[in-house]
């Protein structure tokens, strides 16, 4: 299940670390 905090936390992630963008897309797609 995927919340709107799930969302925002991600894209923070993927803002503040780059290289975590595949583990923010991963999380997504779980």
């Amino acid at each position: 299940m995927v919340t709107i905090l799930n969302i925002i936390f991600t894209i923070s992630i993927m803002n503040l670390n780059p290289r975590l963008d595949n583990l923010g897309g991963h999380f997504i797609l779980s």
